[in-house]
């Protein structure tokens, strides 16, 4: 029997995808910096977001889940997750602003470091109850097994992860401008979301296969 081929990239692709869009959105020659670097285009989030983006949908449809569905579980759990993770980094300001990276205090490093913890913990917070509960779960979901739920989460995390370091080893500063901050901040909540979406087909589906029921304290067990 010959071996199946999947019809869409799996999660691991996204890396080699994102360092190919990456060299050919090479800013111009005059965007250099005065020593002659080669910096990366200010659009290089938002282009990683979209090719996330098209990976999130056809790893899904790969799955067996619903596209329409996961896309809509997707784009609300991003939008519920940076809502109040921008209003909280605008009213909290930066840690120690003004003050001289070499001067820095250890405060300014435990504030940021809190200020980093609550954000995400607010963040993952409003996206992962936003996207269980944004609409009934089709019936005929197939639901991922817990292995296959945290490979899920895994894959995308570390995936993620190691292709946002990628830009500064090229050259590009992330927070120079703010087209490079809008579209970072976007790209990480659209990989948290992506992260969460087995968890939730996990937890409501209720097609064929093994389900999840969460209990307080929050343990997720299979049955």
């Amino acid at each position: 029997m010959r071996p199946r081929i999947p019809r869409h990239p799996p999660p691991a692709l996204a890396l080699s995808l994102l360092l190919a869009a990456s060299l050919a959105a090479r800013a111009h020659p005059s965007l250099a910096d005065a020593e002659g670097g080669n910096w990366l285009s200010p659009a290089w989030p938002l282009a990683a977001l979209a090719v996330h983006t098209g990976l999130t949908a056809g790893t899904a449809a790969a799955a067996g889940w619903p596209v329409d569905d996961a896309m809509l579980r997707y784009a609300a759990g991003m939008a519920a997750g940076s809502a109040p993770g921008a209003l909280l980094l605008w009213l909290w300001g930066i840690p120690c602003a003004g003050t001289d990276e070499r001067t820095a205090t250890g405060s300014c490093w435990v504030e940021a470091a809190l200020q980093a913890t609550v954000v995400a913990l607010l963040d993952a917070s409003a996206m992962f109850a936003t996207m269980l509960f944004v609409a009934d779960v089709p019936g005929d979901v197939r639901v991922p097994s817990a292995g296959l739920t945290a490979g899920w989460i895994a894959g995308w995390t570390s995936g993620t992860t190691v292709a946002l370091v990628l830009p500064p080893l090229l050259g590009a500063g992330w927070g120079e401008d703010i087209w490079s901050l809008v579209g970072l901040f976007g790209w990480t909540h659209g990989a948290v979301a992506t992260a969460l979406l087995a968890a939730v087909y996990a937890i409501r589906g209720e097609g064929a296969g093994s389900t999840w029921s969460v209990q307080l304290p929050l343990v997720a067990t299979e049955w």
